[in-house]
């Protein structure tokens, strides 16, 4: 990419990819509102903790197994109708939930049935998305373009865990899944707009080439080291997160020994530095490299893990621990953003066109099944160790994880990358 030339005034003329961001919008939205509307309505239904669990656990199910085979599947498919029947299926399904409650014929039972419809529906609908961006998206903007979605999608976020709450507490949790089912048929009609230069395929699908498709993307990723590597990252990535997520009362309580506005200042300083960092990031993308910002995000946030402790043990004064956390937090969630938007941004500009689905799937599978697995660990070592012992050692283990996987890490040039820009492909669909 050409610095200078380029820039986010550019995307005003991705007419489509401005149509993709409003549906990403939207359903970052539900996704901010069903946060808690959703897990307060098993709740309220149940009464029980250990049913919100479950029902969190097989909500993961379907893109740890199913992401990669949905994946291959929709490689021969019309992405644009793949997602458009996605959305209506979650949205038929979500609204259904918010009407068997406000009847009160809701069960326990029909909530996980609709759970594994959702987040089955979620399983195909994901690939497609990943591999619509680069038929909407020139080459040139693609740096900008996964920044302003990533940046956006974050402020989104972050009013509608704002607004939630009111939600809920003015007009009832059915209202707020009722919204929650809205946004659904809301994306469905904006992606009917969308126009996603999809070239109709003569190949008949057998029995058999689902298979086959999966194989070759398995191969695919094997043979580019780069891609490779991103599959390493992602499952990195998630893994090193997940104590940090998983323990955030005992982070507060132990560790920092503070009160739970320190909950807030933690998620809105991360929330606020990785905005910054997707804002920010195609404006050094051709001064970074992802070697040095493995090495940068492994020092960061195995010290951040480290100095958590030492804050609580140290710092007396409340106010000076929100101002001390909450700068470190930017830190973290800026430099952490800058590593993500690179791998997104990169995946696009050497991944072909016919493989994106399928790789993709295999990436946020694989980043997925971290989450279950590191959760499991760290339940079993909460039984043995202090939550501030257990910090110190995920401070250790990020940092040597981390410069391991950059010692490993190979670059690769992508300015000479072939990837077929949206002219070229719709020449080629004028001369079909």
């Amino acid at each position: 990419m050409e610095s200078g030339k380029t820039g986010y005034k550019d995307l005003l003329k991705q007419k489509d990819y401005l149509k993709l961001i409003s549906a990403n919008i939207v359903n970052r939205f539900r996704d901010s509102i069903d946060a808690i509307a959703y897990e307060w309505l098993v709740y309220l239904l149940t009464g029980s903790a250990s049913w919100a669990a479950l029902i969190f656990g097989i909500n993961k199910i379907p893109t740890i197994f199913l992401q990669p085979i949905a994946g291959a599947a929709i490689e021969k498919m019309n992405k644009k109708n793949v997602m458009i029947v996605t959305d209506l299926i979650r949205g038929l399904c979500v609204a259904f939930i918010a009407l068997s409650f406000y009847s009160g014929m809701l069960q326990p039972w029909m909530l996980i049935a609709t759970t594994i419809i959702i987040s089955s529906a979620e399983a195909f609908r994901m690939p497609c998305s990943s591999a619509v961006v680069v038929r909407v998206l020139s080459k040139e903007t693609i740096d900008y373009g996964v920044s302003l979605s990533s940046s956006v999608g974050t402020v989104v976020e972050m009013v509608g865990l704002a607004v939630a709450a009111g939600i809920i507490a003015t007009f009832g949790v059915s209202v707020a899944v009722g919204i929650d089912a809205a946004t659904f048929f809301g994306s469905a009609l904006i992606i009917l707009t969308m126009n996603t230069h999809e070239v109709k395929s003569n190949e008949t699908v057998v029995k058999g080439s689902y298979v086959k498709l999966l194989k070759e993307g398995g191969k695919y990723i094997v043979a580019k080291k780069l891609l490779f590597n991103f599959i390493l990252l992602s499952v990195l990535c998630n893994a090193v997160f997940v104590p940090i997520n998983s323990l955030q009362a005992p982070m507060v309580s132990e560790v920092l020994k503070s009160n739970a506005i320190m909950l807030s200042v933690f998620s809105l300083t991360v929330s606020a530095g990785m905005l910054i960092g997707s804002i920010v990031f195609p404006m050094i993308a051709n001064k970074i490299s992802g070697k040095k910002l493995i090495v940068t995000v492994g020092l960061i946030l195995g010290l951040y893990h480290i100095l958590l402790p030492l804050i609580g043990l140290t710092i007396n004064n409340e106010f000076a621990k929100y101002i001390i956390v909450g700068t470190i937090s930017i830190i973290v969630g800026f430099i952490f953003s800058l590593l993500s938007t690179y791998i997104n941004a990169t995946f696009y500009k050497i991944v072909e066109r016919d493989y994106i689905a399928r790789t993709g799937a295999i990436m946020n599978a694989s980043g997925a099944a971290a989450v279950p697995i590191i959760s499991f660990l760290v339940g079993i070592i909460t039984v043995r160790f202090a939550t501030n012992v257990i910090f110190f050692i995920t401070g250790g283990v990020i940092i040597v994880l981390l410069l391991v996987m950059a010692i490993v890490y190979e670059e690769e040039d992508t300015s000479e990358e072939e990837v077929t820009t949206v002219d070229e492909m719709k020449e080629k669909t004028e001369i079909a």
